[in-house]
């Protein structure tokens, strides 16, 4: 089983997690996050600022950085990381991941907008009942599933580079995949019947793999990382 909240750093800019990710994803020193700071706007200014003032003078770093996994392709979770509180047998679940999305706009660059698709697995609101290796795998699946989606959103919003769109497009264009997003999520739940139907766990767990490779371009490593190093 899946939770979901998906969360749009672009409107809630007082949650600290903005700049940890971005920390996180590009290996942005301080400094270097400084000059990011120079090139966005002022009201961008003011908040990264803030932010930072927040981070290093108490500890939220460290805070954050224990209580989320974002989706890498060299890490699974495992049970160790489901550290919510304990699911009980009357609330009918044996496990509960709790899934997020961030979409966090960046600063104008060469006469386009620019966004972070980043997948996140919450360890503090994720729960367990129920410990066994075919649950956890399919838990895994859910995650991978929301890196597909996101690494469809990176691929459209590279597209729309080509068209100048407003930034109201692209925020309607993510809106529209976390529909989606949320009918799969569902379907896979429905149709393995949460892992127990064994025929039907391994033929979603073919058809993610094939996707994940499909769209492999897109992922935070090729996509983020390698432009970076380019």
């Amino acid at each position: 089983m899946h939770c979901w909240e998906e969360r749009n750093i672009g409107i809630e800019f007082e949650d600290n997690l903005t700049i940890f990710l971005i920390l996180r994803i590009f290996n942005i020193s301080f400094f270097n996050a400084m000059k990011i700071i120079n090139h966005s706007s002022f009201k961008w200014k003011k908040i990264i600022i803030i932010i930072f003032i927040l981070f290093y003078n108490n500890g939220v770093l460290s805070q954050n950085l224990d209580s989320i996994i974002i989706w890498t392709k060299n890490y699974k979770i495992s049970w160790n990381d489901f550290l919510g509180k304990r699911l009980i047998s009357k609330d009918n679940v044996a496990a509960k991941s709790f899934l997020e999305l961030y979409y966090i706009p960046g600063y104008h660059k060469n006469g386009y907008y620019s966004y972070t698709i980043i997948p996140v697995f919450n360890k503090y609101k994720s729960s367990v009942l129920d410990r066994n290796i075919k649950l956890l795998e399919h838990e895994q699946i859910h995650f991978d599933i929301l890196e597909i989606f996101s690494r469809k959103i990176r691929k459209q919003f590279e597209i729309l580079k080509n068209f100048n769109e407003s930034e109201y497009t692209h925020y309607k264009i993510f809106n529209n995949y976390l529909d989606s997003l949320k009918n799969y999520q569902e379907r896979y739940d429905l149709d393995t019947d949460h892992s127990l139907v064994e025929k039907k766990q391994e033929f979603w767990k073919k058809i993610v793999a094939i996707k994940l490779k499909e769209l492999d371009s897109y992922s935070v490593e090729n996509f983020y990382y390698a432009k970076k190093e380019n």
